[in-house]
């Protein structure tokens, strides 16, 4: 899922998910208002969870908070408050 959304995972202290050097083209595909993708990303999240990756959920949500903080430069817009929350649920950082 991580190549799909063109992210990559970085083995760091913490661990650390980040775009890839292909992100702001590839992103288009999914980074889009009301993609269906943004309800996959929230069954990941609390996929990795359940399997006790607590801290790779942690990293992919840090990483989406980026972009939705338009850390990345992606518009706010494209992330909607609803899909921002449930991914924050999702990831129990909330």
């Amino acid at each position: 899922m991580l190549a799909f959304l063109d992210f990559r995972l970085l083995e760091d202290e913490p661990l650390r998910v980040v775009p890839t050097a292909d992100f702001t083209e590839r992103a288009q595909n999914w980074l889009t208002p009301s993609n269906h993708n943004h309800l996959r990303i929230t069954r990941v999240l609390k996929s990795l969870r359940l399997l006790g990756l607590e801290e790779e959920a942690r990293a992919s949500f840090r990483c989406l908070e980026g972009l939705y903080g338009k850390e990345f430069a992606a518009p706010r817009s494209r992330i909607s408050e609803e899909s921002f929350s449930y991914w924050r649920s999702a990831a129990g950082t909330e």
